[in-house]
């Protein structure tokens, strides 16, 4: 077979490739030491895997070179190795009594460490509780005796009483909640908060149900004071996530605390909450580096005027880092002319965090969106979106949804430890899939997203110092910043309504060179230096999920780290 190769700079080169048929215990050997290699599973739990068949390697081989998540198989051997312990009291308890309605069941804990107030546990109607769950409760209120709300993993139940499906929960996630009726189903809380949740619901003449009085306990809760457990302590049955009644719900709850927001129940389960624009004009500073690759950068600047709406001011400002191709000088040049954009030129060795800074400091727009030039617009309605969560006082980086030219995921938001620094959320799943637990198609707060597209009040990039121009030029200044917004009280948001075409590092490219090498490891060194705690247990993943892959595949090569055992809200160093 020959194969032909087209090298950048235009020259065919043709190379010979011959396949050689392997017998088959070489090619099994083959097979899972490329899975011990790279997944967990095949790692330090299963070892030599003499016992498993050749169909069984061969699929999970493919599943791996596909980028999809070995769930199904995962969860077993998860059970088996973590709650091995626990066999015996895996039998469901019986049935709480109901406190009001079929719906709504309640049960009655008091923690034998304290004589402390009351709790309350929330289930919904057929949930079960682990049987180890209230002293598990118990653990956590004798360390945490400040806690006024508690919530920990869960996973489904199958007709047959086979556990499945677990649903790995963040820390305490604001926007997650009123995006997915489920995030959390069993939760425990006290007394003297759950009875002013329940005035307030009756108050506005609202029906307890466990997703509205979860819904007003957000806002009678500290935050502070809102824990997760990061284990399985309760099983659920399956049900439709979400609907136009608790999107109603959501509705009204948002309404009565003065926030205008339109809540849609998705097709595919959860909501779609679309944050209105005040009524005063706001304005949209767009930043974009380029130097030359005007291939890339005229179809990026056509699909954001295409696509931009009515409703925003919007600014251009394309920052010129040296650009000497005659094209791209007169396409430059015509934007000044016409007056459609501002052209910042700033020649020099390549520093995405200073221009990007030198453009901020001449912008006029309330808002700033940080843009690659290899983005592509597709539709319009993206930029409102983002806008829209980007003036939320609480809110702080904005990210969007980038796909692959294919159609494949490449961004749908950052997990901090992947890889030693971090990866991006659900890289290469279909665009169509939804994600582990809807994750990639719901709107809620993480701990970073990427720059390629990402929004942020001018006011707050400035408050922040922008980006970091000294130690970051141009790895991983983007998370840099979402980390410092983060610590100084701001949530950061992955849109998942914002949807965008991302041609990732064709004009820039893998470095490749010994000097880009030198400069990312050195970067990541800067990052590995100053964000190593919180890089090592990322609030908004968990630490059942692996850090070699993208997918939300179970971690399985040994103990989870213990770093985020007891997690309060808003914990993040």
């Amino acid at each position: 077979m020959q194969l032909r190769f087209l090298h950048l700079e235009g020259d065919l080169e043709r190379v010979q490739v011959r396949y050689q048929p392997l017998f088959s215990p070489r090619a099994r050997f083959r097979v899972a030491r490329h899975l011990r290699t790279r997944h967990d599973l095949y790692g330090r739990v299963i070892g030599s895997n003499r016992h498993r068949s050749h169909a069984r390697l061969w699929f999970d081989y493919n599943a791996l070179l596909a980028r999809r998540s070995l769930h199904a198989h995962g969860y077993s051997a998860w059970m088996e190795r973590v709650e091995a312990c626990q066999r015996r009291a895996l039998e469901l308890t019986p049935p709480p009594t109901a406190l009001t309605g079929a719906e709504l069941r309640l049960r009655l804990w008091s923690p034998e460490c304290s004589g402390r107030a009351d709790w309350w546990v929330v289930l919904d109607e057929g949930d079960r509780l682990a049987p180890h769950a209230n002293e598990r409760l118990g653990q956590l209120l004798c360390a945490a005796p400040g806690a006024e709300l508690i919530y920990a993993d869960s996973d489904l139940l199958s007709a047959q009483g086979v556990r499945h499906s677990a649903q790995w929960k963040p820390a305490w996630n604001p926007d997650l909640l009123l995006a997915d009726p489920h995030y959390s189903r069993c939760f425990w809380v006290r007394s003297d908060r759950l009875e002013v949740a329940l005035q307030r619901l009756a108050a506005a003449g609202e029906e307890p149900t466990p997703y509205g009085l979860l819904l007003e306990l957000s806002q009678v809760c500290q935050a502070e004071h809102i824990w997760h457990w990061p284990e399985v302590l309760s099983h659920h049955r399956p049900v439709c996530r979400g609907g136009t009644a608790t999107a109603a719900l959501v509705q009204r709850h948002l309404q009565r605390l003065g926030y205008q927001v339109e809540v849609e129940a998705r097709e595919g389960g959860g909501h779609r909450l679309l944050w209105a624009l005040p009524d005063r004009p706001v304005s949209v500073s767009v930043i974009v580096p380029t130097r030359d690759r005007l291939e890339l950068l005229e179809p990026c600047l056509h699909s954001l005027q295409a696509t931009a709406g009515s409703r925003l001011e919007l600014e251009l400002l394309v920052v010129d880092n040296g650009s000497l191709q005659p094209a791209t000088l007169a396409f430059l040049a015509e934007l000044e002319v016409s007056g459609r954009a501002r052209v910042l030129r700033c020649p020099g060795p390549f520093n995405y965090s200073a221009l990007n800074n030198a453009a901020a400091e001449v912008a006029r727009g309330e808002l700033l969106l940080l843009l690659n030039n290899d983005i592509e617009a597709q539709a319009s309605g993206w930029l409102e979106m983002m806008a829209g969560q980007a003036l939320r006082g609480e809110i702080g980086c904005v990210g969007a949804q980038l796909l692959y030219p294919d159609g494949t995921l490449q961004h749908a938001g950052v997990i901090l430890g992947i890889g030693g620094v971090a990866g991006h959320s659900h890289k290469y799943q279909s665009a169509s899939e939804p994600g582990h637990q809807l994750r990639a198609q719901l709107s809620h707060n993480l701990s970073a997203v990427t720059g390629a597209v990402l929004m942020i009040r001018r006011a707050l990039f400035q408050q922040l110092g922008g980006l970091d121009a000294e130690q970051l030029h141009v790895s991983y200044n983007d998370l840099d910043l979402c980390l410092r917004a983060m610590t100084a009280g701001h949530r950061n948001l992955y849109c998942a309504e914002a949807v965008l075409v991302h041609h990732e590092s064709k004009s820039r490219g893998a470095p490749i060179t010994p000097e880009a090498l030198h400069q990312w490891q050195k970067e990541r060194d800067v990052m590995q230096q100053r964000w190593g705690v919180i890089l090592n247990a990322d609030p908004h993943y968990h630490p059942q999920l692996s850090l070699r892959e993208e997918n939300f595949g179970l971690r399985l090569d040994g103990p989870a780290p213990q770093l985020r055992r007891l997690q309060p809200a808003q914990e993040v160093i």
